[in-house]
């Protein structure tokens, strides 16, 4: 009976040891992998203290591209998880591009041009899927897009489209129907332009590159169209 209970009182003290180690280390490991909102929290503060340095009047048209530039600088300093889960978190919420916050805005370029860099067509489509810049810097996000040396770059917008829910392929269909200014004209019905502009693009992509001076809001003749004919 006397090693029974002194068998009995180990265990215990093993098993009581063991639950008070537990929590100890689960909240150790939560300490460790921030939550989204805290990672927004960090890189969006880190990223506007860094933006005090900035002068906008003197840097001009360039300050957006300066701001996207320390938040790149910024990203690349923070683990792969928090610019994950920042990247998950902007890519569900469901407010409007427009609508965002300048830092979000500002994410979203930055997350695209992390994949671009990379030529990640696949990171692309997931991100422009879920939530897709209009603009990087100065430059329209199609001309970006198009400019990219991937093979047959546009179609990232058009795979972009397909996987989209509704309110996003509405976003990226206004977008195409930007680029394609003529088609979009030709054909109203949202299924017959985007079958039309996606087999224009295919067949004549060989011989045609973006118009560097494109802008989607622009009806003259030099900024009107995405792609100009190869000299």
């Amino acid at each position: 009976m006397i090693e029974i209970s002194k068998a009995f009182l180990v265990a215990a003290l093993l098993f009581s040891v063991s639950c008070g180690r537990g929590p100890q280390t689960l909240e150790r490991s939560n300490d460790a992998v921030p939550s989204p909102v805290d990672a927004r929290a960090e890189i969006k503060s880190r990223w506007e203290q860094s933006c005090k340095s900035l002068d906008q009047k003197q840097l001009g048209t360039h300050y957006p591209g300066r701001k996207l530039d320390l938040l790149m600088d910024v990203l690349k300093q923070t683990p792969v998880a928090e610019v994950n889960s920042e990247r998950e978190r902007i890519r569900r919420d469901p407010t409007d591009y427009e609508q965002l916050e300048e830092y979000d805005r500002y994410l979203l370029q930055a997350l695209y041009l992390r994949s671009a860099n990379a030529k990640d067509r696949d990171g692309l489509i997931y991100l422009f899927s879920g939530k897709c810049p209009r603009f990087v810097a100065n430059s329209a996000i199609e001309l970006e897009v198009a400019s990219l040396d991937i093979h047959q770059p546009l179609l990232i917008l058009f795979d972009s489209y397909d996987k989209a829910s509704n309110g996003q392929r509405a976003y990226l269909l206004e977008m195409l129907r930007h680029a394609f200014k003529a088609l979009s004209k030709q054909y109203p019905d949202d299924n017959a332009f985007i079958d039309a502009s996606r087999a224009w693009y295919v067949e004549n992509e060989s011989k045609i590159v973006p118009n560097p001076y494109y802008h989607p809001f622009v009806d003259f003749v030099e900024q009107r169209d995405l792609f100009v004919s190869k000299p």
